[in-house]
This record gives structure tokens, C-alpha cells and sequence, in this order.
């Protein structure tokens, strides 16, 4: 009878850890990103699938014509070749642990007026909103300015494992 007790209590733990995780995980994660700890933010990062991610949104919306008429001037396949780099290295400054603890702060990117990216600042707090995505392995957190709540940057994670470690794997942006 105490072996079937056990059993069970190991049980309803494990299962209030898997449905747990992803509130402990928005808690850290935010409480990263509000203590600029960028070291601890990096571990919830997986960075080559949110560049992938970001980077297709970024060349999907390249139209196809643009492209072939560009490839067609004479050094067109050079200026493709220069504007992908370009993207590149946008997307390494993107997603490094500094600037996503920024937007998880409520700050607007903004990216058009200047080489790198910036932040307009925002000194209010942020609304954060979550919720499972999918399956029970993927949920998403939408931080919103409250400035302009129409405006929120939403951030995807994933679970690797069964009770797992949660990593951010999907960055996007409300425009």
C-alpha cells in the first residue's frame, strides 16, 4: 500500500512539474531580461532557430520579381550576394541575448534608421500575456508596450524533453 502511495504522489509531482514548466520558464526568463542578466538569458535562446525563423519572415517578404530583376542586371548576383550578408548580420545582431532581453523589456525595435539596431525606450513596465501554442510542448509569451498594446513583440518557445528545458525558438513582430 505505501509503495502504490509513493507511486502516486511521484506521479501527481511529475505532472505538476510538466504543467508547471512553462510558468517557471516565463518567471526566469523575464526575471532575466528585467536583471539585464544576459548570460542566464542566452540559455533560453536557441539562436540558430530563431535566426532561421526571422530570416525567412525578412526574405519572404522580397518579392520573387524583385529578385529575378535584380538577378538580371549585370551585377545582380553580387547585390543579392551582398544584400543576404546584410541580412546575416542583422539577424546575428538580432537575436543576441542583449537585444532580446530589450524587447522582453517592452522596447520597440527599430531598425531602420540607423546601421545596428536600437531600442526606442519604453519605462513603463511591459504586459506580458502567455499561452500553449500547437501542442503542450510549444507555447508562446506576447509582451505588449503599455504605451500601445496593439504593439507586442511574441516570443515562441519549445520544450526539449518531457519535463525539459523550455528555449525560445521564434521571435515575431507585431509589424
Amino acid at each position: 500500500m505505501k509503495a502504490l502511495a509513493t507511486a502516486t504522489v511521484m506521479c501527481v509531482f511529475a505532472l505538476a512539474a510538466w504543467y508547471l514548466s512553462p510558468h517557471v520558464a516565463v518567471y526566469r526568463v523575464l526575471s532575466a531580461a528585467r536583471d539585464h542578466d544576459i548570460e542566464y538569458l542566452a540559455t533560453f535562446l536557441d539562436q540558430e532557430a530563431i535566426k532561421a525563423n526571422i530570416g525567412v519572415a525578412i526574405k519572404g517578404q522580397i518579392d520573387r520579381r524583385v529578385i529575378e530583376s535584380v538577378r538580371r542586371l549585370p551585377l545582380g548576383e553580387l547585390a543579392l550576394m551582398a544584400a543576404e550578408r546584410a541580412i546575416d548580420a542583422m539577424l546575428d545582431e538580432l537575436v543576441s541575448p542583449n537585444m532580446v532581453g530589450n524587447l522582453m523589456r517592452g522596447q520597440k525595435l527599430s531598425i531602420l534608421s540607423r546601421p545596428a539596431p536600437t531600442i526606442k525606450t519604453d519605462t513603463t513596465k511591459p504586459e506580458v500575456h502567455w499561452r500553449y501554442e500547437r501542442d503542450h510542448d510549444h507555447f508562446a509569451m506576447t509582451v505588449h508596450s503599455r504605451l500601445n498594446s496593439n504593439e507586442g513583440t511574441r516570443f515562441v518557445f519549445f520544450r526539449y524533453g518531457w519535463i525539459g528545458e523550455w528555449k525560445i525558438v521564434a521571435i515575431e513582430f507585431s509589424n
